[in-house]
This record gives C-alpha cells, sequence and structure tokens, in this order.
C-alpha cells in the first residue's frame, strides 16, 4: 500500500527542512564572520594558506567520517546502534587526525604547520557533533541540530574575533574556534544524542564485529565523500599551484558563495534524508519525485537571481566587506554563483540517491564526476586563470547532475504515478 503523505506529514517535513535551514544558515554566516576576520587582520597569502590548509584536512576526515551521518540518518531499520556508530567515529577520526600530523611533519613548511594542526584538531572535533547530527537526523530532531549549529557557530566566531584582534595570531585565533567548538559538541551535542538514542529505543550492545560490518558497508560512502571534498578541493590544488597564493587567497573570498550556498543545501538534503528513505521503503514514488523537483527548482531560481545581483552589486560588496585587495572579481563571484546553484542541484539529486542506499552507483557517478573537474579546472587555470577554474567547476557539476538525474529515473518503486521524469 502506498503510503501518500498527510498534510500534517508535509507541514512535519516544512518543518524539518525550515529548522535544518535556520541552523545552517546562522553557521554560515558565523563561518562568513570569521573569512571577514581573516581578509581584515591577515593577508591575501593568509587567506590562501587557509583555504590551501583547508583543502588537504578536509578530504581526509570526509574519508574517514565514512559517511556515518548518512548511514545513520537511513538506517530506518535499525540495524545499527548508535554506539556502534559513535565507536566507529572515535577510531575512525583518531586515525585522520594521526594523518594529518604525519602529512604537517614530512611534508609541510613552517608557516603552515600551525595552521594544519590547530585546524586539523578543530576539524576533528567537529566529527562528533557530525556523529549527533545523524542521530538527531534519524530522530527527525532537526532543531537539535539547529541549535548545536548555531551555538558552534557564533561562539566560534566570537572567539575568533576576539583572538585575533587582540593577538594579530591566526593560529591562536583557530585555537579560539577549537575551544568553542570543543565545548558545544561534548558539552551539548553527545549527552543529547545519546538521551535521543535510549528515548528512541536504541539501547543495542556495543558488538565488535558489528562496528567492523558498519566500516565495511560504510566503503562505498567513504570514497564517494573523499571524492566529494577532492572534486571540492581540486580547484584549490590548481589555483594554488598555477597562479599562486594570493591568487587562492582570492578565490578564497569570492567562493564562499558556492561555499555558502552549498553549505545550505547539503542542510536541506540531511533534513529531508530520512523522509526520503522512508518514501523509497514504502514505494512512494509520487511524492519522492515532487520532493526533489520543488527544491531543484527553488535552488536554480534563487542562485539564478543571486548571480544577476554579484554582476551589479559584486564589485562594491568585496571591495567594502573585504578591502582593496579584493578589487576587479565581480565576474568570478558571479561565476561562482552559478557553480554554487548546479552543484547544489546535484547535491539534492544525490540526497534522493543516497535515501534509496544506492552508494554503489553514487559512488560511480562521483568517480566519473572528479576526473571531469581534475581535466577541467586544469585546462581552465591554464588558458583563463580564475574565471576557467570556476566555468570548469561549472561544467564537471552539470554532468555530475545529468548522470545522477538519470539514475534517479531508473529506479525501481512500487508505484509509477507521477514518477520522476
Amino acid at each position: 500500500m502506498v503510503d501518500v503523505p498527510s498534510g500534517e506529514a508535509k507541514v512535519r517535513l516544512r518543518r524539518l527542512v525550515g529548522w535544518g535551514l535556520l541552523g545552517q544558515i546562522s553557521y554560515v554566516v558565523c563561518q562568513f564572520l570569521i573569512l571577514v576576520a581573516l581578509a581584515r587582520f591577515a593577508s591575501v597569502e593568509d587567506v590562501g594558506r587557509f583555504g590551501l590548509a583547508s583543502a588537504i584536512i578536509l578530504p581526509i576526515y570526509w574519508f574517514f567520517n565514512l559517511g556515518v551521518r548518512a548511514n545513520q540518518a537511513t538506517d530506518a531499520r535499525s540495524e545499527f546502534s548508535f554506539r556502534e556508530f559513535r565507536m566507529l567515529r572515535i577510531v575512525a577520526s583518531a586515525v585522520a587526525y594521526g594523518i594529518i600530523v604525519a602529512i604537517v611533519l614530512v611534508f609541510v613548511g613552517p608557516e603552515m604547520r600551525p595552521v594544519m594542526l590547530v585546524l586539523g584538531a578543530a576539524k576533528g572535533i567537529e566529527t562528533f557533533s557530525d556523529l549527533c547530527y545523524g542521530m538527531f537526523q534519524k530522530g527527525e530532531r532537526m532543531n537539535y541540530v539547529a541549535r548545536s549549529l548555531i551555538l558552534r557557530g557564533f561562539g566560534g566566531a566570537a572567539l575568533f574575533w576576539g583572538v585575533i584582534v587582540l593577538t594579530g595570531s591566526t593560529t591562536a585565533a583557530y585555537g579560539g574556534l577549537l575551544v568553542a567548538w570543543a565545548l558545544i559538541t561534548l558539552g551539548l551535542d553527545l549527552g543529547s544524542a545519546g538521551r535521543l538514542a535510549r528515548a528512541t529505543g536504541d539501547n543495542g550492545l556495543l558488538r565488535a564485529q558489528k562496528v567492523r560490518l558498519l566500516a565495511v558497508t560504510s566503503l562505498p560512502l567513504a570514497f564517494n565523500a573523499l571524492l566529494s571534498a577532492l572534486q571540492a578541493s581540486t580547484p584549490r590544488y590548481m589555483i594554488g599551484h598555477l597562479l599562486g597564493l594570493a591568487a587562492l587567497g582570492q578565490f578564497t573570498v569570492v567562493a564562499y558563495a558556492m561555499q555558502a550556498v552549498t553549505t545550505v543545501t547539503m542542510a536541506i538534503g540531511q533534513s529531508i534524508v530520512a523522509r526520503l528513505a522512508h518514501y523509497s521503503v514504502v514505494g512512494n514514488k509520487r511524492a519522492f519525485g515532487r520532493t526533489l523537483r520543488q527544491l531543484v527548482a527553488l535552488i536554480a531560481g534563487s542562485t539564478a537571481a543571486g548571480a544577476v545581483v554579484a554582476l551589479v552589486i559584486g564589485e562594491w560588496v568585496l571591495v567594502t566587506v573585504f578591502g582593496p585587495a579584493y578589487t576587479g572579481l565581480a565576474i568570478q563571484l558571479a561565476l561562482c554563483l552559478v557553480a554554487a546553484g548546479v552543484s547544489a542541484s546535484a547535491t539534492i539529486l544525490q540526497s534522493g540517491l543516497l535515501a534509496t542506499r544506492n552508494f554503489g552507483i553514487n559512488l560511480q557517478i562521483r568517480i566519473v564526476t572528479f576526473c571531469a573537474i581534475v581535466a577541467l579546472t586544469a585546462a581552465g587555470a591554464y588558458y583563463a586563470g580564475l574565471s576557467g577554474v570556476i566555468t570548469g567547476m561549472i561544467i564537471a557539476s552539470l554532468l555530475q547532475g545529468v548522470l545522477l538525474g538519470r539514475a534517479l529515473v531508473g529506479l525501481p518503486f512500487e508505484t509509477d504515478a507521477d514518477g520522476l521524469k
């Protein structure tokens, strides 16, 4: 029997998305404030170092996250307990930070070492909040996610600004970020997730064999996340290598528009993935397809309008907010917003594919997309500088969206009415 969502279910879905958006928008605003502080109180090269450090750290953590959040949120049959997800996260995050330390000691110069060590530790702490968010999503408690993101965002931004203004040290400012995130993760998120797990009957024992099975079944998600992070980081590698740290600093600023849109879109996808998984299980193709189509249309329209605004006042905004070092980048900002819209639409389609637990198909699409972005951004950097890199990103994301759409159309559902077309 097809489960057609009632009016109450639709209202609940909107509420879930609303909480997810509130949390992520607050977090995006706070990360923007951190970037402004970095641009105002440090050099363009320091901003470039931040961009390069993030491009090295994030792929490592994204792989060793093992897709725990998506796996947990879509585990509608509760095959694994919260304790097992938590143990996997402890081991995987420890290994990830060990790899970062090894890279810092062997390959990184003295100017980058403190940035990577402190920022790497902060991102390591963040992985445990991410674990808790998976539990919150599964229990459809997106208000808990929003609360955590707001507190982590504003607390981290406040300490970052305070420390960098008082000391002028970017490393010390990253340390302030680490302290703020640790307080929220350890003092709030882990306790709330544990209580929610017990309240929803998730009292399963910690079984070593189940943790190993979880790690193995999560590998497609891990490789997908690694390729996703590399896809996002590859433009920075190309710019840093071919155009220099100053150009990378400029790109880090204009590309924040894309990062902001992507972060908000991921929040939407994470808010609805459990509901999409339910639609998939009961065979409700109509609700599944309608949800995806509406979100993609909303994203496309919003980012197109943003690109037009960027062409008109982008130059003034960049110079006013970040300073004269970021003059002449209005076209690149507009291109970044176009890239954001295309990439965000692909992210929503990917959420649909993940909700059906077709992790292997998603990984195959990610491999093709990654190969495309490496070739296209390298060629773009060589022939057209920053604009060429961003154009390469747009084309690669378009390819990803087309492949995801084709995969979703071919999904077997028990019902065919109003399917994905």
